[in-house]
């Protein structure tokens, strides 16, 4: 996978749907994908705990959550 932190692309909002996705991360995955995120924009150097608490809480609080719930939920 290959990612450039500093260009954003957007997208009309009917494509994000399940009929143009690409490819899905795993939810450890994730967490890593969102450390490195903020660190790149913000330069939040948060643990991987931390981020995967956060992680835990937004999923916990989804009532539209689809598919398993990782472990450290």
């Amino acid at each position: 996978m290959y990612s450039d932190f500093r260009t954003v692309a957007v997208i009309p909002r009917d494509l994000l749907n399940i009929e143009h996705r690409m490819a899905a991360l795993t939810h450890d995955s994730r967490v890593l994908f969102i450390r490195r995120k903020l660190y790149w924009e913000q330069r939040w150097l948060l643990r991987t705990e931390a981020v995967q608490s956060l992680e835990a809480d937004r999923i916990r609080m989804d009532t539209r959550f689809q598919g398993p719930r990782p472990s450290w939920v």
